[in-house]
């Protein structure tokens, strides 16, 4: 993945519908990757369970991850992430300081894509069931090249990293179980 990477300085976007098995995933992943073909970008595409583009060919454009991996490892390396808004993916793409885009399916994932949206951290979501080739277009090339997203990202993500998060939660535990 990362020979795929550092082949040459386009940029690489990094898509993933999580455990998602919307209809129309396969043709989001097929319009997301026409884009990337169009205006010069990488593709790398995570399957997640519902096995999302894998039976696309890869080329110089695509890369399907075969198995999963820490999101964590991958994405400091993207330029940008789409993706369906789960609330973990959310924290990924956060975390490590990228714009991301948030085709949303179901829940609570609406609501990431708002927060998204309304951080300046990527475009506004479009749910799956109402997204066009033109509108994914449209919203790839905006993820890509608006600069305010990224320095947005990079801000959140030091809000992030900085909040200790582990730690926090263990020592929420610990006062939890003092209280029984």
């Amino acid at each position: 993945m990362l020979k795929f990477i550092r082949q040459d300085n386009r940029p690489t976007l990094f898509f993933t519908l999580g455990s998602c098995s919307d209809k129309q995933r396969n043709q989001l992943c097929e319009w997301i990757l026409h884009t990337c073909k169009k205006e010069g970008y990488k593709l790398i595409v995570e399957p997640g369970w519902s096995k999302t583009g894998t039976y696309l060919q890869e080329n110089d454009t695509l890369y399907i991850l075969d198995k999963p991996m820490p999101h964590h490892v991958i994405l400091p390396h993207c330029t940008a992430a789409v993706h369906h808004g789960g609330c973990g993916m959310t924290h990924s793409a956060s975390r490590a300081g990228i714009p991301q885009w948030i085709v949303p399916i179901i829940l609570d994932q609406f609501y990431w894509g708002d927060r998204v949206f309304r951080l300046g951290i990527g475009p506004e979501s479009i749910p799956i069931s109402k997204i066009s080739q033109q509108k994914i277009q449209e919203k790839i090339k905006s993820l890509i090249e608006n600069e305010e997203y990224k320095l947005n990202a990079q801000f959140i993500s030091t809000k992030v990293k900085a909040e200790n998060g582990l730690h926090n939660f263990y020592k929420y535990v610990e006062k939890q179980g003092n209280k029984s």
